[in-house]
């Protein structure tokens, strides 16, 4: 069997991306290459498609540009034309596509790929059900045809509003495609489900899975390495204002009375005028430090406005941390709320507010939700599990390729 990986970036995203799922399949034997337009790595399995233009980032700069002012994406990239002559595409037995309009390829070549080897596609988020967005945050317009959009401006934004126009090319594209979907949540088999665009298709539920027992591993004193007080109460999460609910977070803890620790990755410079104690990391990209932020935390915020299945979520409860979540994204079913999560309504900033310090104040409630997370954990969320899954599904679509 060999299975080609189709994606924008290799190591940033390496979980979800078809990188370790391939690390894996080449420990079983298996041949697994993939294909991205940016590469980090130095792996000799992992194709760089951006060699195959001349002036590639240039290029792509240009094609974004040209994108933008044409209120359009994922139309223009030229790298489907390399994909489908290259000769570990050529032999390949099933090709999997991730991320497909990151730069990568153009819906207009994307059909006609998916009819040359058995496809499968993982549905990471909302834009390929959607006239542009990631995340309809309520709205229902991804199930009619995208009119009259009600906010143009969220991401991946529009100058003009061509969003019915996109759905109606995204529609004739799965129309014309040959693949079947995978995606990682309950909520997102259920957007999926709605959707007049892809609800055709065959889909597969395989939840994302992590090393649980790296996360779960005891690290000793986290908060001295980091140089927290050992009384404190401390929150920790990701600094990003879009769809990740960062501007909530910070009107919440501008209501708090008592203001807690905070330890943040991501963005910096949120927080200049922050009364209380801050640590801001910036990007942390080294798994040991992240489980020791996890660990040194008493409560992780996550209270999304875009979230389609939620990695720091699931590691979160790995390291025996509670999470507090947002309804209105897969957030409370991926950490099994209310049983695990603490879910308020998206937006709700007095709610958000209630549920921090009602943590604060109940340490009980906090070793229980956490206990609780980490054995769902090890149910749900075992790499190996994942795995598993992936594999025989690359078997089984391999098999009925060759029964073709």
């Amino acid at each position: 069997m060999r299975v080609l990986q189709i994606n924008s970036l290799d190591l940033f995203g390496r979980r979800f991306n078809g990188y370790d799922l391939n690390t894996a399949l080449r420990r079983d034997g298996i041949q697994a290459s993939q294909m991205v337009v940016v590469k980090f790595s130095r792996n000799k399995n992992v194709i760089d498609l951006s060699k195959t233009v001349r002036d590639s980032e240039n290029l792509r700069q240009l094609i974004n540009e040209r994108e933008s002012e044409l209120s359009m994406r994922g139309m223009l990239f030229p790298f489907g034309h390399a994909i489908k002559e290259h000769e570990v595409f050529l032999n390949a037995n099933v090709v999997h596509y991730h991320l497909i309009y990151n730069e990568v390829l153009s819906l207009a070549h994307f059909a006609e790929l998916t009819r040359k080897k058995p496809s499968l596609l993982t549905i990471h988020d909302c834009t390929l059900l959607t006239g542009h967005c990631v995340h309809p945050n309520g709205c229902c317009k991804f199930e009619t045809g995208c009119r009259d959009c009600p906010d143009v401006e969220r991401q991946f934004s529009m100058k003009d509003d061509k969003a019915a126009l996109m759905w109606a090319v995204k529609k004739r594209v799965f129309e014309e495609a040959s693949l079947e979907l995978i995606t990682g949540s309950r909520w997102m088999l259920d957007m999926i489900k709605r959707s007049p665009i892809l609800s055709h298709l065959k889909t597969h539920l395989i939840e994302f899975g992590i090393d649980v027992d790296f996360y779960a591993r005891h690290r000793e004193n986290p908060r001295k390495k980091l140089g927290i007080p050992q009384d404190a109460f401390v929150l920790f999460f990701r600094a990003q204002y879009v769809q990740k609910g960062l501007e909530h977070i910070i009107s919440a803890l501008g209501l708090m009375n008592k203001k807690p620790h905070l330890i943040t990755c991501g963005i910096t410079n949120c927080f200049k005028d922050y009364p209380g104690y801050v640590k801001e990391l910036g990007l942390v990209t080294d798994d040991n430090l992240m489980a020791e932020l996890y660990a040194a935390c008493d409560v992780f915020l996550m209270p999304s406005e875009g979230e389609s299945f939620g990695f720091m979520a699931i590691e979160c409860m790995a390291c025996g941390k509670p999470i507090i979540v947002a309804d209105g994204t897969a957030l409370p079913g991926v950490t099994f709320s209310p049983y695990c999560g603490v879910c308020i309504p998206q937006g709700d900033v007095e709610a958000l507010k209630r549920a921090i310090e009602w943590l604060r104040d109940h340490p009980d409630e906090r070793e229980k939700r956490g206990s609780r997370g980490q054995k769902l954990a090890r149910e749900h969320y075992r790499f190996e599990n994942y795995y598993s899954r992936h594999k025989e599904l690359y078997e089984a679509v391999t098999q009925m390729g060759v029964s073709q």
